[in-house]
């Protein structure tokens, strides 16, 4: 039995499937390139893999391309937690996920989770896992391409509000520092602007005011559909004179009746899921 972190976890593993010819593998969350990570496309592996699809924590493209491979049976366990890798000849069981962030490279150790493992050879220990994995196998359920669509809708939902394993940030620009490439950026947008908007939409968006349907401190953006969705978090600055000047921060607004305006509202603080609540400074 050996102690194994996040990086020497990768490689047994690996040493582990190059060697046999099946492997029972159940491990909770799958990420984005787990199958070349652990190798397993080569020919003439065999597999049974249970994961936790309805957890939202697997990459559902990553588990299509498993669903591809010539030898494979995939299932789901809405229950499971566990991660381990077990063939004839040896396991990894620990705390590592099949993903970037779980088993990492050695290049690429510092941005993921420490995590501990330990790799055993024990006979009794692997007859007693190998029995594990058939029990949880055998409560789970096929997973096909049906399962993968709606997997979709949520894992999308929750790259957002992903962890990023680093220490709360007490400032916008600090949060951005400490994990620039979490996807809640996309929703993070400084819009730069030099033209108000036409007498016509102005016009519109002023009696929508008076009739009581918008309030009074409402903003629209015109044609900015294409790159401003419902939700997205605006800093905005005017650059119609010599230098930009600061103009607020916003957020987008589903709606409004307009077809080519984007409504949005000002906002004190912005809400990243994950990372926190900042409020924007004038400095910043």
């Amino acid at each position: 039995m050996k102690l194994l972190d996040e990086t020497t976890a990768l490689d047994a593993i690996r040493a582990l499937l190059a060697g046999a010819d099946h492997a029972r593998i159940a491990v909770a969350f799958w990420g984005e390139g787990a199958i070349s990570r652990l190798g397993l496309g080569r020919p003439g592996l065999s597999l049974e893999i249970l994961c936790n699809l309805d957890s939202g924590a697997c990459d559902p493209a990553e588990l299509r391309r498993l669903l591809n491979l010539p030898d494979i049976e995939l299932r789901s366990h809405p229950a499971l937690h566990a991660k381990f890798y077990w063939t004839a000849g040896g396991a990894v069981l620990g705390s590592s996920n099949a993903s970037a962030n779980g088993l990492a490279l050695e290049s690429a150790a510092a941005t993921g989770w420490h995590e501990a493992n330990i790799s055993i050879a024990d006979p009794q220990v692997l007859a007693d896992i190998d029995r594990r994995f058939t029990d949880l196998f055998t409560g789970g359920y096929p997973v096909g391409p049906d399962d993968l669509d709606r997997a979709a809708l949520i894992w999308k939902a929750r790259t957002r509000q992903a962890p990023t394993g680093r220490r709360l940030a007490s400032s916008l620009f600090e949060a951005w520092r400490t994990a620039p490439r979490h996807p809640i950026w996309k929703r993070v947008k400084v819009a730069y602007w030099r033209e108000d908007l036409s007498p016509e939409d102005q016009a519109w968006v002023n009696g929508e005011i008076a009739d009581g349907r918008l309030v009074s401190e409402v903003g629209a953006y015109d044609g900015w559909n294409e790159h401003i969705a419902p939700g997205d978090l605006l800093i905005d600055f005017e650059v119609s004179g010599k230098s930009p000047t600061y103009s607020g921060t916003w957020k987008a607004v589903p709606g409004g009746g307009r077809e080519r305006l984007r409504l949005v509202l000002p906002v004190k603080w912005f809400a990243l899921q994950a990372l926190g609540q900042f409020p924007v400074s004038e400095q910043e």
